[in-house]
């Protein structure tokens, strides 16, 4: 069973973070993030559908195809091009302008987060050599202090960074070319970790299509 309604959040929601949980959690609204917007819920959050925009299918798998409307929050075109999103009925809010609504239906669960959970979760906790990218982004995670920014530019590492990362505060996660002062720098080689688990997310969701 499908969702009824659906919510896309993109970095305009950063700003108005606090007004826009309390708006999704008294509706029992169903929230994908953007990468550029990790934390906005944990990830074990009821109201988490997981981050959207880096593979082919993210939003298919999501249920944005099956779902009666779309609610597009703070979307930014240039990260989430809007033809891969728009695959129904679209409203478009402004952060500080949020539609009333009834409280939801009980939130269903979707495919991407369950598939690609599958893949990864067991992989946090593997012992690999080279490691795999969840299991150093989950080691990361555990060390992280609260405040503290874990940073990456585009391609395979960024990829995994907003995958992967086991977010639970906003704005702990940045893919940017260009890292702010002070954030953590994740730069892996060839050799780092073993790359060959992303073919397996490419199999759940397709290639990956962030930053082309």
């Amino acid at each position: 069973m499908a969702n009824p309604v659906v919510v896309l959040a993109g970095p305009g929601v950063i700003p108005h973070a606090g007004a826009f949980r309390r708006w999704a959690e008294e509706a029992n609204l169903p929230v994908a993030n953007t990468w550029s917007v990790k934390g906005l819920f944990r990830w074990d959050s009821p109201n988490h559908m997981g981050t959207v925009g880096l593979q082919e299918r993210d939003f298919e798998l999501a249920g944005f195809s099956e779902a009666d409307r779309i609610i597009a929050v703070g979307v930014d075109e240039n990260e989430t091009p809007r033809a891969r999103w728009a695959l129904s009925t679209v409203t478009e809010a402004d952060p500080t302008d949020l539609p009333v609504l009834a409280p939801q239906p009980p939130i269903e669960p979707n495919r991407l987060y369950g598939e690609l959970a599958a893949v990864i979760q067991p992989l946090y906790t593997s012992q690999k050599t080279p490691p795999s990218p969840a299991q150093v982004l989950y080691d990361l995670g555990g060390d992280r202090r609260t405040g503290q920014v874990i940073a990456a530019r585009p391609g395979p590492t960024g990829f995994w960074l907003g995958r992967a990362f086991p977010t639970t505060e906003l704005g702990s996660v940045v893919v940017t070319d260009t890292p702010p002062p002070g954030a953590t720098v994740i730069d892996w080689g060839p050799d780092d970790v073993d790359w060959t688990d992303t073919d397996r997310l490419i199999e759940v969701a397709g290639p990956i299509v962030a930053w082309t």
